[in-house]
């Protein structure tokens, strides 16, 4: 399988200082277009983070249908082409999630869109999905039951995020693709290893002058 080089463009980047730091909108309906297919396990490049798809199945990118963008879904069968067969059953519906793995972690920021069945956007629907979050460094939460609506309204997290899982479920559940998911990236600030560098030698220096005292 190949790996998915996505232009700054595509992926809508914007760059923040630190270097590297920045604030990501990943439009999996812009991948898929002409590039319909599975992308299970495949390392997607978004030029400073990188993001890895699996699934319950096979994670699938549908295109355009209709004049209308679709997204992120998981399809069970492929074709011998890598197709999805049927074609309909490539959105996350009954028993079926999407696991979004990144380089580093990130911040989960507003601005999930959802599409349904016929790639209209549902970002506003009462409908619902369940979020899991590996928390980094502090483990796993949830599911959590969101609405369509609070997935793409919600404020950003207060937390690190090294991976998250959408699935389709909670009270009022519906078939949807995760058409974009705009993350932060938030390394350790360049200043920070120069500042501890700097901590390490006072410490030494510090350490010298004690025992020269000492010896006096």
């Amino acid at each position: 399988m190949k790996i998915l080089h996505i232009a700054a463009a595509l992926v809508g980047l914007s760059f923040a200082a630190p270097a590297h730091a920045g604030i990501y909108n990943i439009d999996f309906a812009s991948m898929a277009i002409g590039n319909e297919g599975s992308i299970e396990g495949q390392y997607i490049d978004l030029g400073g983070l990188g993001v890895t798809a699996t699934s319950s199945h096979h994670a699938y990118l549908d295109d355009y249908s209709g004049g209308r963008p679709a997204g992120l879904g998981v399809c069970q069968v492929l074709s011998v082409s890598g197709n999805c067969s049927p074609s309909s059953d490539d959105n996350i519906t009954t028993g079926e999630w999407v696991t979004l793995t990144f380089s580093r972690a990130v911040e989960i920021l507003a601005g999930a869109i959802l599409r349904d069945d016929n790639h209209y956007n549902v970002s506003t629907s009462s409908s619902t999905l369940l979020v899991t979050a590996l928390l980094s460094g502090l483990g796993s939460t949830g599911p959590i039951e969101f609405t369509f609506n609070q997935a793409h309204n919600g404020s950003s997290s207060p937390y690190l995020v090294d991976a998250i899982t959408i699935a389709y479920g909670g009270s009022n559940p519906s078939n949807f693709y995760l058409s974009s998911l705009s993350v932060a990236s938030v390394p350790l600030p360049a200043a920070l290893p120069l500042l501890g560098a700097g901590l390490v030698g006072l410490g030494l220096v510090a350490g010298r002058r004690k025992k020269a005292i000492a010896a006096a």
